[in-house]
């Protein structure tokens, strides 16, 4: 039987390719582990509340080198909260098509939810960008909104604020709208995103309720790409203020207006969920109760307050954690010890209110 001796001489031919080949797959992982990891940028700008002027210019010493059709940067700092993504019609397919695929659905929204609770669990670091007049410098307006008879709670909710202690009296609905031209870590003068967080903040009752927040990135995700001097192909990423997130520009705000008592905060509501992924996963959590009165087949969640509690430690709240609603809870709480020293979320309730539109709430109770 002969034996074939490979030529040594022939194969060397292929190192250099086997290599090159090597150093692509590198920097293809290196990309995915940069797109899904929570980047906001690691060089330091000044805070300045004078908006800039002139036209746009990169912020030296950072410079993008432009190759071919895309500007290499190495920061991502685009959408750190990330979400669940999944059409409507894809999550009715998946229902459809049994319980072994919504059985990976939910693992996987509780994988997702696990890392963030590790993230909110583990050591914290203080945001860079945490004080008032960081809103101005990243374009932030802030407007105290005069209340008239639209922004009274009224039904269930008077009920709600009851059982929980709040006056409704001492809410403040405080807009956030990055209207103004402002300076990143890679760009000066850039026009602004239309970005808009508007909340509600009430010390005295230790709440917070989100009620209508469109982060910058969202805002400009979809748009084309631009030319910035020298820079072909600026991907709207890299056109975001430094201050960006939800949970940044909050606890800047809830700390304006808490002072010392930043610490008190209790009480986190998310009101009128429209995000698909996070109605998707409140839908499958409320199916899982032993006690559901809905139909296992419904594509919808309608359980009234004061609907389900889920406590740390179980499934439904690792992957209530996970949707972008529960990120940036996890975010606020990682990124300002200063205000809110080691609180966690303690538990997550989910509920409607039939007489709201959107009907779909979450409540984020914290440790004292």
């Amino acid at each position: 039987m002969a034996v074939k001796i490979m030529d040594l001489s022939k194969s060397n031919r292929f190192y250099p390719w086997l290599s090159v080949f090597g150093f692509v797959l590198l920097l293809l992982s290196t990309y995915h582990l940069t797109k899904e990891t929570s980047w906001t940028g690691s060089i330091s700008l000044k805070s300045d509340a004078v908006a800039p002027v002139g036209p746009v210019v990169p912020v030296a010493p950072v410079a993008l080198e432009a190759s071919g059709t895309e500007a290499k940067v190495g920061l991502h700092f685009g959408d750190p909260d990330g979400e669940l993504t999944l059409s409507d019609n894809e999550f009715h397919k998946l229902l459809d098509h049994g319980l072994h695929k919504r059985q990976n659905f939910w693992n996987n929204a509780i994988r997702n939810g696990q890392a963030k609770i590790d993230l909110m669990n583990g050591p914290r670091v203080q945001a860079r960008l945490s004080n008032y007049y960081d809103l101005a410098a990243n374009g932030w307006d802030y407007e105290d909104e005069v209340r008239d008879e639209a922004m009274v709670i009224t039904g269930k909710w008077v009920e709600i604020y009851e059982q929980l202690g709040i006056d409704p009296e001492n809410d403040n609905d405080i807009d956030n709208h990055q209207s103004q031209r402002f300076s990143n870590c890679m760009f000066r003068n850039l026009p602004p995103t239309g970005g808009s967080f508007e909340n509600r903040y009430n010390p005295k009752g230790r709440m917070i309720t989100g009620v209508n927040n469109y982060s910058p990135y969202s805002k400009l995700q979809g748009q084309a790409n631009v030319t910035i001097g020298t820079n072909t192909n600026v991907a709207p990423f890299q056109r975001v203020p430094d201050l960006q997130k939800w949970s940044q520009v909050v606890a800047i705000v809830w700390s304006h207006l808490a002072g010392n008592d930043a610490h008190n905060l209790k009480y986190i509501f998310k009101m009128g969920i429209v995000t698909t992924a996070t109605q998707q996963v409140m839908i499958e959590a409320a199916r899982r109760q032993p006690i559901n009165m809905q139909s296992a087949n419904t594509f919808e969640f309608t359980t009234e307050w004061p609907g389900y509690k889920f406590g740390a430690g179980s499934d439904g709240y690792a992957a209530l954690m996970g949707t972008p609603h529960g990120v940036g809870i996890a975010y606020l709480l990682h990124e300002h010890p200063d205000q809110f020293g080691t609180k966690t979320v303690e538990s997550i309730t989910i509920f409607t209110n039939p007489d709201d539109y959107p009907t779909y709430h979450m409540l984020f109770t914290l440790t004292d």
